[in-house]
């Protein structure tokens, strides 16, 4: 049991440190042209962003996401990620 709970705090904040701090490049675009394939990918952009950008989200979302990114630490989060993955 004791490697399961030690998973679950890893996906917390793992889940938290790459949706609000880690920057995203999605695919747009990709074009075939003989063997060579083209591909255009938008700015990179957290999914944080994302969502804050969206038209199809809630202001209420949009200010609970805020809330909690208001309370984050990346520094923090990263060493109690590198905490779990070291137990």
């Amino acid at each position: 049991m004791e490697h399961a709970e030690t998973l679950q705090e890893l996906y917390k904040h793992l889940n938290l440190y790459v949706n609000y701090f880690q920057p995203v490049m999605i695919l747009r675009e990709k074009h075939l042209i003989g063997a060579k394939a083209i591909r255009k990918y938008d700015t990179a952009q957290t999914p944080y962003q994302r969502i804050l950008k969206s038209d199809s989200v809630s202001d209420e979302v949009k200010d609970s996401i805020r809330a909690i990114y208001k309370m984050l630490n990346p520094a923090e989060l990263k060493r109690k990620i590198n905490e779990c993955q070291a137990s």
